[in-house]
């Protein structure tokens, strides 16, 4: 069996406590070699499937893109509906000036060049149509014309909303919280109180 060196050697411990007191601990050990390093390093989303893989009852299947390639049909694509403004071109240094000077001899836009840029840029003409890239910006319900379009806010199937949260899980600790905060203050003053006294 081949031996492979790795770059450096990455350990995830977790120890969990659950409500009766009983520890789990679970390690999860990498072996960076140059190839996995350089896709963990190019796809963030491993370090969410990561940190699934360690919490109990979640799937690694939750948030993977499908991975289906679906054709842009273009015999149906409306073109005309496209933005087509050029790219503006700033103002080119001279050659011969270049060879005499170090400094940054490149133009910028004019106000025109700017203005002409923006609106390209800001209108919906760079267009890449591609069905697994969805991020959910909603530009498409903001942009489409017959209001045909609307995001829906989802959640993972384990997890809990935020506003959810605060109210089933954080609420009784943050009342205990509360009342120790509250009985230390007053030990306090009546601490403080005790000193001035004496």
């Amino acid at each position: 069996m081949k031996k492979q060196a790795f770059l450096w050697r990455l350990v995830f411990t977790v120890i969990s406590i659950d409500f009766k007191g009983q520890f789990d601990r679970m390690e999860l050990i990498i072996d960076f070699v140059n190839t996995f390093f350089l896709r963990a390093y190019e796809e963030p989303p491993d370090g969410r499937t990561i940190h699934r893989y360690v919490q109990p009852g979640q799937s690694l299947l939750i948030g993977r893109p499908a991975g289906k390639y679906h054709e842009l049909d273009k015999e149906n694509v409306d073109w005309d509906s496209f933005d087509h403004t050029p790219r503006q071109q700033p103002k080119k240094p001279d050659p011969a000036k270049a060879k005499e000077t170090m400094r940054d001899l490149w133009g910028t836009f004019t106000e025109e060049q700017v203005k002409k840029e923006t609106e390209r840029c800001l209108g919906c003409g760079a267009t890449v149509v591609d069905q697994n890239v969805c991020v959910g910006c909603g530009i498409c319900s903001t942009k489409c014309k017959f209001d045909a379009l609307h995001l829906e806010r989802r959640y993972d199937a384990h997890e809990v909303p935020y506003e959810k949260l605060i109210v089933n899980h954080m609420a009784p600790t943050l009342m205990k919280r509360g009342a120790k905060i509250a009985a230390r203050k007053a030990k306090d003053i009546t601490l403080s109180r005790k000193r001035r006294q004496n």
